[in-house]
């Protein structure tokens, strides 16, 4: 009720001061931010710049949002930007642009080092770097004018005309259409390609939504075959950079293969815990690698073996003839 932009950016603009009065001279303030509409950065300008500070870089890295199953299919984004900001210090002056082309170059460097890394950028990826220069270059060029005492709303005004005087998104991405073409509109991810498999198999499933409630479990697992009334199977899914991400997995499906056994000594029927999984988080501790093979006896596959997925599980007996 009443809780729009405004108050949004009144809050994160006195989080900001707080902290940028704790800072050294020169030392950095860095967070990362993610939204898939350039409206919503522009509090993150105002609040930066009511703090006496000027954003140094935006750097654009893979957000865990890679791992959910609920983006795939979609054009949003999984590149979170790292906004870095100081009262004082040095900007490559290369970094500093005045057109759309410019900026443009270095929205496809960013694009190039991500492909390096093994992240292929989707347009929606695109559109979220763009905006983290945007909003670089909006703060770079009102720092000095900038007075915190004025109207929220005339402050957020400012950040949006500056955007636009700097070409807003429509005017890089006319300078980026190769790299719109080389990039996929959507998001698929390891889930996609199970649905993909299950589909292709005739093999009756529930795909579960975001923090949904399934009666017989505190935590409803990615896919149930062939539904949740009577459940055979259960899949969770995940693709994660970040190993802290990749052991909550592992420690959800201990707990699904628990849950399983605990029907089972009760006299109801138990299920086949799978995991589906991709990403580095997952190789950086072999003790949670091996903890999910135990808990899934063996049931893990990954983007290259997902053809096996139905073959060496009980999926098999749910295939249509």
């Amino acid at each position: 009720m009443g809780k729009g932009l405004s108050h949004f950016t009144e809050g994160v603009s006195a989080v900001f001061t707080r902290m940028s009065h704790a800072l050294k001279p020169g030392a950095p303030l860095a967070f990362t931010y993610h939204h898939n509409t350039l409206e919503a950065y522009y509090p993150i300008a105002v609040s930066i710049l009511d703090a006496g500070l000027t954003c140094t870089a935006s750097i654009p890295c893979p957000a865990e949002m890679g791992g959910s199953i609920h983006i795939s299919g979609t054009g949003s984004s999984i590149i979170d930007t790292v906004f870095v900001c100081r009262s004082t210090g040095r900007i490559p002056r290369r970094w500093i642009v005045d057109t759309s082309a410019e900026m443009a170059n270095l929205v496809h460097e960013d694009l190039e080092q991500l492909r390096q890394g093994n992240v292929k950028p989707t347009q929606g990826d695109m559109r979220c770097i763009t905006y983290g220069h945007l909003i670089r270059l909006s703060i770079w060029r009102l720092r000095q004018s900038w007075q915190r005492e004025r109207p929220t709303d005339e402050k957020i005004t400012m950040v949006a005309e500056c955007v636009q005087a700097l070409g807003g998104l429509k005017g890089v991405e006319v300078h980026l259409k190769s790299d719109l073409l080389q990039a996929p509109r959507l998001q698929w991810m390891v889930a996609q390609d199970e649905e993909d498999v299950l589909s292709a198999a005739g093999i009756s499933y529930r795909k579960t939504r975001r923090a949904e409630r399934i009666a017989g479990f505190d935590q409803a697992p990615d896919f149930i075959v062939p539904s949740e009334f009577n459940p055979h199977v259960v899949i969770e899914a995940k693709i994660t950079e970040d190993d802290g991400t990749a052991r909550d997995k592992v420690t959800r499906a201990q707990h699904l293969a628990s849950l399983s056994l605990a029907r089972e000594v009760s006299g109801g029927a138990g299920f086949e815990v799978i995991a589906c999984i991709s990403g580095r988080g997952f190789g950086v501790r072999r003790e949670d690698m091996r903890k999910l093979l135990y808990a899934t006896r063996g049931k893990v596959f990954t983007f290259r073996t997902m053809d096996k997925l139905i073959e060496y599980s009980r999926l098999k007996e749910f295939k249509s003839e």
